[in-house]
């Protein structure tokens, strides 16, 4: 064998190897989108334009979406440091866990928010946790070298008490981490609830997450539920947002 070859050939089998670890690295972070029963609700709801196979916004923007061109994101992506990374750590407070979960006395009804970053909040409301859009993994994108935090979060994944709620507002990366949401599905009490949007239950269950946990939610439609602490009600209100995870399944 010429030279040349015995230097292409082990090159060669691992790029092909590279490239199939990142091929099924990705399929694991987009999930499944709709099937089944899940697909059947998801095309009955009012938002569904059967002509397209998407979601429609109540209220399209004239002109079309307001998002800039694929291509320029990407140039901002590769190559927009200047705007997009802080030029020194953002100022962070750790949180004073025992303070935020104590509910005696007069703390009993009391709602407190923990701010973690982006979209993530951790709220008490009156002894009922709920974590909102947990994204606390070192990276959030379907491959691993994109995605980096700029800082760690005030709180790591193994110091979020045990929760009653998780909600997911949508799909995207930075809202719903698959990561996060594995990790944090040990820290669910007896009877939790993951509450989401409407076509983001079949994403979960591909990240193991159990069907009977899952709550889909179209706009308007209301979650609710009561203990000793009080009636509590989540409802789902449209936003001017897409969704999706990849590049053929917006909105």
């Amino acid at each position: 064998m010429k030279p040349i070859l015995l230097i292409l050939l082990p090159l060669t089998t691992l790029f092909l190897i590279y490239g199939v670890v990142v091929f099924w690295k990705m399929s694991q972070q987009l999930g499944a989108v709709p099937n089944g029963n899940r697909l059947a609700r998801f095309e009955s709801s009012p938002q569904f334009d059967s002509k397209t196979g998407r979601f429609q916004n109540e209220f399209p923007p004239e002109g079309g979406e307001p998002n800039p061109p694929f291509f320029t994101m990407l140039k901002l992506f590769l190559f927009g440091h200047e705007i997009r990374i802080p030029r020194s750590p953002l100022p962070t407070i750790t949180p004073d866990l025992q303070a935020f979960l104590d509910t005696s006395g007069a703390n009993s009804q009391e709602t407190r928010v923990i701010w973690l970053g982006h979209s993530t909040l951790l709220l008490n409301m009156s002894g009922r946790i709920i974590l909102i859009d947990p994204t606390l993994s070192k990276r959030v994108a379907p491959v691993h070298f994109l995605g980096n935090r700029f800082q760690p979060p005030p709180l790591t994944l193994e110091q979020i008490p045990e929760l009653d709620f998780i909600v997911l507002s949508h799909d995207h990366y930075d809202h719903l981490d698959r990561s996060s949401v594995r990790f944090l599905k040990k820290r669910l009490k007896p009877g939790a609830r993951i509450i989401t949007a409407l076509g983001v239950g079949a994403r979960l269950e591909s990240f193991g997450i159990e069907p009977d946990m899952i709550t889909e939610l179209d706009w308007w439609e209301k979650y609710e539920t009561g203990n000793e602490a009080g009636n509590l009600s989540f409802t789902a209100t449209p936003a001017q947002h897409f969704s999706g995870r990849s590049f053929n399944d917006r909105q």
